[in-house]
């Protein structure tokens, strides 16, 4: 009776040793979710095109954009450059697929939404939906402030946000894909209202003249109050070649994204004939971050330790200069040089530690916040700047160093197996001995 007590002693330490190396790999498996999607918007070509592209930068991402609709147009294409990703380890984020409806002899939008998700699982993330609506609608490009042809001038400013909201809401149902998929967007402007209309990601476009900063807070600070996702995408800086800015730029841009706590940071490769923008020196500059990213967390601030300037409800300014419209409808208003010289200001004094949000009836307290600075309670005018400005250029990161191991989960479960074999065999030696 006494030796299957030692037998059962056995069997427990065992049992504790198995239990703790599954915490400790499940622990380790966990650690590979990753912290921040890095990846090109590949936007001209087909299938062939998209390929090459994987190909060339799979081996320094883990994300990759699909907004051609050289691709997203034909059920076929999009199968196979879904799956050629995938096979090289990438998470996948498209323009909605062009799918039918009804029966066919290809699967039906139910059909293959279903068929996609039981195939590639959590590594497609979503689903462009709409490009740029916030811009868009600020430069009177393209208006959501009605219903197709029926468009409406708004009374008043909330009035137009509420017209926003509820316009391009509609719109990102009309993508018709399943709710278990995240709905992404990129903008320049009014980044607030693009998340109150139902968007679950939304990314900063970084590019041209504007201040990267002004973009950055802007969208951070919507994300924040929406518990949202949210990130940036270097686009065009001019409207002919080269397109894209220079690689040392695009490099300090993802840095500066990623100091500021982007989840997602995308470079977007097509220029208006159709073709890739991107050259060697760019793709460097993209395997330079990625390096970095893999040694360095991001320098952001947590949002305890963040100031934020609070504007007046439905204020749907551009940001961009002084004189910027409202809405697409109004031009700047009597406000509007104030608040962007205290934004300048407040940008000199906060940096990448400012986030811009809205009085909209949604703050309690601080929010969470350091301090809020509240639109008509501030004075900028001790500050000469009588615009927005840019935040310093970082500065080129180091080399990065090899990742040095980490021992501790490691040790434990050494530990663990010695003591478990010592204990064990002490204890059966002790009993054979005793007989």
């Amino acid at each position: 009776m006494k030796y299957n007590h030692a037998v059962v002693f056995i069997v427990v330490l065992l049992v504790f040793h198995f239990l703790v190396s599954g915490i400790l790999i499940a622990d380790c498996n966990a650690q590979t979710t990753p912290s921040v999607y890095v990846g090109i918007d590949i936007a001209y070509g087909a299938a062939a095109e998209a390929k090459a592209a994987i190909d060339k930068v799979s081996s320094y991402t883990n994300l990759v954009v699909f907004g051609s609709t050289g691709v997203t147009w034909f059920p076929d294409r999009v199968n196979e450059t879904f799956q050629y990703a995938y096979d090289r380890g990438l998470s996948i984020i498209s323009l909605p697929p062009s799918l039918p409806d009804g029966s066919s002899t290809m699967l039906n939008r139910t059909e293959w939404y279903a068929w996609a998700q039981e195939k590639w699982g959590n590594r497609v993330l979503g689903f462009y939906a709409l490009d740029e609506p916030g811009g868009k609608q600020l430069d009177g490009v393209e208006s959501s402030m009605g219903n197709g042809f029926n468009q409406s001038v708004p009374s008043s400013y909330v009035e137009a946000a509420n017209m926003f909201t509820t316009n391009v809401g509609a719109r990102i149902g009309y993508s018709r894909f399943p709710d278990s998929y995240k709905s992404f967007t990129a903008d320049y402007a009014l980044y607030w209202y693009d998340y109150k209309a139902g968007f679950d990601t939304v990314w900063a476009e970084m590019g041209w003249n504007y201040s990267r900063q002004v973009d950055l807070a802007l969208c951070r600070g919507a994300a924040e109050a929406q518990n949202k996702d949210w990130g940036a995408i270097i686009t065009w800086s001019y409207t002919g070649y080269p397109w894209i800015e220079d690689a040392e730029q695009l490099y300090n841009d993802m840095l500066l994204a990623y100091d500021n706590g982007a989840k997602y940071i995308i470079v977007f490769d097509s220029n208006e004939q159709g073709g890739s923008t991107l050259t060697q020196d760019h793709y460097d500059a993209i395997q330079r971050f990625w390096n970095y990213a893999q040694n360095n967390t991001p320098k952001a601030s947590p949002k305890s330790q963040r100031t934020a300037y609070v504007l007046p409800d439905a204020y749907g300014f551009g940001f961009r200069w002084p004189t910027d419209h409202i809405w697409g409808v109004w031009e700047a208003d009597a406000l509007s040089a104030n608040i962007s010289k205290s934004v300048g200001a407040l940008l000199d004094q906060y940096s990448n530690k400012l986030d811009i949000i809205y009085d909209d009836g949604s703050i309690y307290g601080n929010d969470g916040y350091s301090q809020l600075i509240y639109w008509n309670a501030y004075d900028p005018t001790p500050t000469p700047s009588p615009s927005p400005t840019a935040s310093p250029t970082p500065t080129a990161s180091p080399t990065p160093k090899p990742p040095s191991p980490e021992p501790f989960p490691t040790a434990l479960l050494i530990a663990a197996t010695i003591l478990s074999i010592t204990l064990a065999s002490g204890l059966v030696i002790f009993r054979f001995k005793k007989r």
